[in-house]
């Protein structure tokens, strides 16, 4: 799952659970690692 808070409500935590799974996420991105973010500003000159 994605950190953002509307990613995550409580219903659906405990239905992963409930389904005896584990609940795991995603770890926070870096704008840095993504290829696409530093290509933008190479196209923008």
């Amino acid at each position: 799952m994605a950190n953002l808070p509307t990613h995550n409500p409580s219903a659906v935590g405990e239905a992963i659970q409930a389904a005896g799974e584990q609940l795991r996420f995603l770890p926070p991105c870096s704008l840095y690692f993504n290829p696409i973010e530093m290509a933008f500003p190479k196209l923008k000159a």
